[in-house]
């Protein structure tokens, strides 16, 4: 309905239309209509008033955005940089690129320019681009909701720190075997599953979402 009429299409004739296809009355589709249109006046006036007992900003942060077509979230790869060699990887172990610090933090700009709401940071490894601890907390310090995917093997007490102050929306970590040597048999490094085992204890112990 809002779509339509901001495609150029008649009220009235988008009331009839909606009322003729669902089979209902055309005063309950203009009120359905009303109070939608009011939500959204609330939030593009940043009013602090909730769309319902349910809605949280997050909820009509996302409301906003899809009503406007903004962009909602977005995927940066840092690198294509890994510190394992699974079986299973397509990445070019022989050449590896990280994004240059500069230019991800003007697709930042752009994205927050979009009203974009959230960004995954991935790879690769994203944890051993160089200027990661700058990456993540200019994206958290801009207001993106920022989560991160990692194989959990580095967690350097600089990142440790970062995480404290700016949590992640979301931490996932993947996990490629059970014991010593399963890790290192998929991810053909020695220590991989010591690492792995003790970084998982360090995250859990710090409150943040996990997701394995």
């Amino acid at each position: 309905m809002f779509l339509n009429i901001m495609n150029g299409i008649p009220m009235q004739t988008a009331l009839f239309d909606i009322a003729d296809k669902y089979k209902v009355q055309v005063d309950l589709v203009e009120s359905d209509y009303k109070k939608f249109y009011e939500a959204i006046m609330l939030i593009d006036k940043g009013s602090s008033t909730k769309l319902s007992n349910t809605h949280n900003r997050d909820e009509q942060v996302i409301l906003r955005n899809r009503v406007s077509r903004n962009i909602l979230s977005a995927v940066l790869e840092l690198t294509n940089g890994c510190s394992f060699d699974c079986l299973h990887c397509y990445l070019d172990k022989n050449n590896t690129n990280f994004q240059d610090y500069e230019r991800v933090i003007w697709v930042l700009d752009e994205l927050n320019k979009c009203g974009c709401y959230s960004i995954l940071l991935t790879g690769g490894e994203p944890l051993i681009h160089p200027d990661f601890v700058k990456i993540y907390k200019y994206a958290s310090e801009v207001g993106f909701k920022v989560s991160v995917y990692t194989n959990g093997y580095f967690l350097s007490n600089e990142i440790v720190d970062v995480f404290k102050k700016y949590p992640p929306s979301m931490l996932a970590i993947t996990l490629y075997g059970f014991d010593k040597d399963s890790y290192k048999a998929f991810t053909k490094v020695s220590d991989s599953f010591d690492k792995v085992s003790i970084n998982l204890q360090r995250y859990g112990g710090m409150g943040i979402p996990i997701k394995t």
